[in-house]
């Protein structure tokens, strides 16, 4: 009698352990990253061109002394700060959140020395305008994985 038990059990009990496996593998997608924000990549881009625009301004100036650029920068900052904030707010978006911090703590960094040790060389225009280039397409990059992973099949 107890055989026969075990027997009805393990036909019941196996059955139903495959349809819910399979279930589970078919109806679950476990997120690793936060979706695709298209407005986040919209101010990443809007930044860079602020950015990058300053520095070709500065370059064709020949007033560069840190009070006649006072506003870009801060308009940048505050561009940044944004990023950060919305970066920080997203679950599992830890990677984009450090890069934003960077990305600031740089651009903070290069408003202090500008306001320090102002006027600017061409050089240091130039390698501060190439290396917020470099931290900005980390940010399109880290984005651009976001669109990619969430247009997977599931």
């Amino acid at each position: 009698m107890k055989h026969l038990q075990t027997s009805v059990s393990q036909r019941v009990f196996l059955p139903a352990l495959i349809l819910t496996t399979i279930f589970l593998l078919t109806s679950c997608r476990v997120q690793l990253l936060p979706a695709y924000d298209a407005k986040q990549v919209e101010l990443i881009e809007q930044t860079s061109r602020e950015c990058d625009l300053l520095y070709i301004l500065m370059l064709e100036s020949d007033d560069r002394q840190y009070e006649k650029w006072m506003e870009p920068y801060a308009e940048i900052e505050a561009n940044l700060g944004l990023l950060l904030l919305k970066s920080a707010n997203k679950p599992l978006n830890k990677h984009s959140v450090r890069i934003a911090e960077i990305t600031l703590e740089i651009w903070q960094k290069y408003k202090t020395q500008h306001k320090q040790n102002a006027p600017l060389s061409d050089a240091t225009i130039t390698l501060n305008r190439m290396y917020m280039a470099d931290l900005f397409n980390a940010m399109l990059v880290a984005e651009k994985a976001k669109e990619l992973l969430g247009s997977l099949p599931e």
